[in-house]
């Protein structure tokens, strides 16, 4: 309760004005209004400025730590990544195989190429003729060059090879892995090995970098790496030792594989004769081999070191050819008769003395050749594909059909004339006996054969029963 300051009545507290003589209630007012917060003192308003810096500096703290995060988070992804793209890629890969080129490291390509393929495994030699081609101006190092320009090119890609459409065939490629590093391609070089076919090498032996090999039924090695290889070819027979060396030709791929000559300074004898039956004689020593059979001496060396020459002994006398190197060419080993003819003999004498040698001969090489069921031993007497060439092919095939076994008895020339201008006739008269399933009979056979005459060597024509 409060008292009117005008007339001193009780007024309420909340009274605004006097009941009884209308005057303003002071109080009642003063509580409405709410008095002003004293001024803070000095040493107050000291206190609140030196406690707000305070609240600014902490949160500029954790302003600058969560900046400094962000950026430490994004140099080291970039770090993360330029590490990882260094480390991963088709670039890499290749580098990888130059590095160890360029240390010559050994056991590293070694690894590398059987890591690469798996159709052979690669050696030590291998790596080490990998290693010296890469290092020389050759096919390897200008592959290998291109397959890292491509690699920048084509990154990304399932496969990166070097060769330029479906049919070329190329040593390298790099092939994308199935295993990524941190969402990382990953690339491996491969190397495709390829089939080298060796032709022209007769029954030689074989060995590659030091290493005896054996080619398969079509004459193929199978399964070579990139590398500087030799092969060593080395023949040896009876009558031949011969031995090369031959670098592979790997610088030109057709359709994967790699066709490769490797002929030797070696062939079978090749030459012209009169005496089909004579012996072969080389370096001096008789073979016992006739001219006829001259294939069973096999490959004989053609580079000239060897000689040879032909010699028949008839009656006590022997005859023989001149003795010449033996070439890669045909021969002329036509045996010289002098010393058969009688001082003062004509021509004509010499001539029927000549024809009944050599017919006494084929008699006997005949009579071989149906014996072992070998026509091509009468190659030398035959005209070929002429009509006796073929009378003589169905005599061999019906004796060895009938497994007929023949021994010549008797020969002799009974006539020689000349029936036209381009053929010689010659009547023989010829015993044999003749052995078929252990039964034997005597045969007798008269026989014209036709002959012709070419540079002092003579062809039979034909053979005809004489009428």
């Amino acid at each position: 309760m409060n008292y009117c300051k005008e007339c001193g009545a009780e007024l309420p507290d909340e009274a605004k004005f006097c009941m009884n003589c209308g005057a303003h209630n002071v109080v009642a007012s003063a509580k409405k209004t709410p008095a002003p917060q004293a001024a803070p003192s000095f040493s107050a308003t000291s206190d609140m400025k030196k406690k707000q810096p305070k609240k600014k500096n902490f949160g500029l703290i954790w302003l600058l730590i969560s900046m400094a995060i962000v950026l430490l988070f994004t140099i080291g992804g970039f770090v993360f990544y330029k590490v990882m793209e260094s480390q991963t890629g088709p670039e890499v890969a290749i580098k990888e195989w130059r590095v160890a080129v360029k240390n010559n490291d050994t056991e590293k390509i070694k690894d590398l190429l059987n890591e690469s393929q798996s159709k052979t495994k690669a050696t030590t030699e291998d790596a080490k003729s990998f290693i010296k081609l890469a290092n020389e101006d050759s096919f390897l190092a200008k592959e290998m060059n291109e397959l890292q320009m491509d690699a920048v090119k084509y990154e990304g890609s399932a496969t990166i090879a070097v060769a330029r459409s479906a049919e070329e065939v190329r040593w390298f490629s790099l092939e994308k892995a199935e295993k990524k590093a941190f969402f990382f391609d990953t690339y491996k070089v491969k190397v495709k090995p390829v089939d080298v076919y060796i032709h022209d090498y007769y029954d030689a032996e074989l060995t590659l970098d030091g290493h005896k090999i054996k080619l398969d039924s079509d004459g193929i090695l199978p399964a070579v790496l990139p590398g500087a290889h030799k092969l060593n070819v080395h023949y040896k027979s009876k009558y031949a030792n011969l031995s090369k060396d031959f670098d592979l030709p790997l610088t030109q791929l057709k359709e994967g594989k790699v066709d490769m000559e490797v002929s030797l300074p070696a062939n079978y004898l090749d030459f012209k004769t009169d005496t089909p039956d004579a012996h072969i004689v080389l370096d001096g020593k008789d073979t016992g081999v006739l001219a006829t059979n001259s294939e069973d001496l096999s490959e004989i060396p053609t580079d000239g070191t060897s000689k040879v020459y032909l010699e028949k002994k008839v009656g006590k006398k022997v005859i023989r050819s001149k003795e010449v190197p033996i070439r890669d060419q045909t021969l002329d080993l036509r045996i010289d008769y002098e010393p058969l003819f009688k001082e003062g003999m004509s021509k004509k004498d010499k001539i029927v003395t000549f024809l009944k040698i050599y017919m006494a001969g084929f008699a006997n090489v005949k009579t071989s050749a149906m014996n072992k069921n070998d026509h091509s031993s009468l190659d030398l007497y035959l005209e070929d594909h002429s009509p006796a060439d073929k009378t003589m092919e169905k005599a061999v095939f019906n004796a060895h059909t009938d497994e007929q076994k023949l021994q010549l008895t008797s020969f002799k020339v009974d006539k020689i004339d000349t029936p036209t201008k381009k053929y010689l006739r010659v009547n023989t008269i010829e015993e044999y006996n003749s052995t078929i399933a252990g039964k034997k009979r005597k045969i007798k056979e008269k026989l014209s054969y036709y002959i012709s005459e070419k540079d002092g060597i003579l062809s039979i024509h034909e053979i005809t029963p004489t009428k």
